[in-house]
């Protein structure tokens, strides 16, 4: 069990403790992660699921048709094809809506309760206190997301500055200002056009132990969700070309069943522990640079309660910190630098590819 958490047990934490807390407030609150989870990602899987088959159906069509052609390619694929592209379109925009929102906005709460010593919350409760919080959380992702294009052009049309820091934007935005963005808006309810500045903000000071901290994550992400996808499908296509195309259509639906499954369970188990982790490095940037244990520590003197008295976090306003520039000298060296070290873990990777191919050829 974890003790309660109040403002005078909050302090900086270093990487293996902060990994330690998430996992033990991950194993103690199993069932309600997983069931806050499971709410929302079983039908979204269930409709992927159908749309991979009516796919797949489409495939199979083709295939049968002796007089495919190029020019009435579509026409071949059928209307089985044009409704599962469609329902895969679906699945993809509601889980963007249903799991990057609802229910990390409701992990997100319940995280942050029980490590602030509040009083338990299940599946039902957690949904029902973040009732004004996840749609803000989803404008907020399309705000970071319409950044992220723009960044993108940046990177892609601005010569030398641009092409030299523009990598490391995009790649700090995805791991570290996205993930922090749900933390930043229920727990301090800022406001949906300045949530990324916020959680830039508070990022920026920890500009490379985040990097490092997010990297961990993601690598472990690949090995348990994006490994045994990956996988299936190799199993798949080498089934494919072993038993010819009149296998297609089972060998198809066989294998979207299976991936389907195993990425169900993946994200089931591991979407809350990452979460966890990015809930857990908010509240240490939180204690580290604005005194936020001493902050609750106050209200725990003044109310002889643990934490906040209500679902709000104190939070430090632009106005209290004085005037910040949004981008610094020091920060676009770290994009550069970053984005110097991404480009050349790429070329070595594909160069290492392009050695085990040419050996295989040889």
């Amino acid at each position: 069990m974890i003790p309660a958490t109040t403002g005078n047990q909050l302090r900086p934490l270093r990487l293996g403790e902060i990994l330690d807390r998430a996992i033990r407030l991950y194993r103690r609150h199993f069932i309600q992660m997983i069931g806050i989870v499971a709410v929302v990602q079983i039908p979204l899987t269930l409709l992927q699921l159908v749309g991979s088959l009516l796919t797949g159906q489409g495939f199979n069509q083709l295939f049968a048709s002796t007089a495919a052609s190029t020019a009435d390619l579509l026409g071949n694929l059928g209307p089985g094809y044009a409704a599962g592209t469609a329902l895969s379109g679906l699945a993809t925009l509601l889980s963007y809506v249903l799991v990057q929102g609802v229910a990390t906005a409701a992990i997100t709460r319940l995280v942050a309760d029980s490590y602030l010593g509040h009083m338990q919350t299940g599946v039902r409760d957690a949904y029902r206190r973040i009732r004004g919080d996840w749609l803000p959380l989803v404008i907020a992702l399309l705000v970071t997301f319409l950044l992220a294009i723009g960044i993108f052009i940046w990177w892609i049309f601005i010569p030398c500055i641009g092409w030299i820091t523009g990598g490391g934007m995009l790649l700090f935005l995805g791991w570290v200002i996205f993930p922090l963005q749900a933390p930043v808006i229920v727990l301090e309810k800022q406001t949906v056009t300045l949530a990324w500045r916020r959680a830039w903000n508070l990022a920026r000071q920890r500009f490379w132990w985040l990097i490092g901290f997010a990297l961990i994550l993601y690598l472990f992400n690949y090995i348990v969700v994006g490994a045994p996808s990956t996988i299936i499908a190799a199993l798949g296509l080498l089934t494919f070309g072993e038993q010819g195309a009149e296998a297609f259509t089972g060998m198809l639906a066989l294998q979207a069943v299976v991936q389907a499954m195993v990425t169900l369970m993946a994200t089931l188990l591991y979407l809350p522990l990452q979460i966890s982790c990015f809930i857990l490095a908010y509240f240490d940037l939180r204690v580290r640079y604005e005194g936020l244990d001493m902050s609750l520590a106050a209200l725990d003197t003044t109310t002889g309660q643990p934490g906040p008295p209500s679902d709000q976090l104190p939070a430090v306003t632009p106005s209290e910190k004085g005037r910040q520039l949004l981008v610094t000298g020091r920060d676009m060296g770290s994009f550069a630098v970053l984005t110097l070290i991404f480009v050349g873990l790429i070329l070595g990777l594909y160069s290492v590819l392009l050695a085990l191919l040419l050996a295989m050829v040889g």
